[in-house]
């Protein structure tokens, strides 16, 4: 079984030291979390990693069945089914790495 890049959870802890994201170029200081890939190297900001995560799930998301309802209260329940489906169509996808992962 081939592994993936995992992609690490990681945190600034040091006043002192900082990260630089590859993607926007901008610092990530102390307290901020980010994200590295175990292979490669590749840093990312965990803003800017959710922020694409968002933005892909967006793109993705069948709108068809809320342009069919025919009332508010029809659409208010088909977008919160959406979006739970949404989240847990995702979830088991997700690598874990760290102190509770299974």
């Amino acid at each position: 079984m081939e592994e993936k890049n995992l992609l690490r959870w990681k945190r600034v802890t040091n006043p002192f030291e900082w990260e630089r994201c590859h993607i926007t170029g901008d610092y990530i200081r102390y307290g901020e979390y980010y994200l590295q890939d175990d292979e490669d190297g590749l840093v990312v900001s965990a803003k800017i990693y959710a922020q694409m995560k968002k933005e892909k799930r967006e793109a993705e998301f069948d709108y068809s069945r809320l342009e069919n309802a025919e009332n508010e209260h029809e659409y208010a329940e088909a977008l919160k089914e959406a979006e739970i489906a949404q989240k847990a169509a995702s979830l088991l996808d997700r690598p874990i790495e760290g102190r509770y992962g299974f």
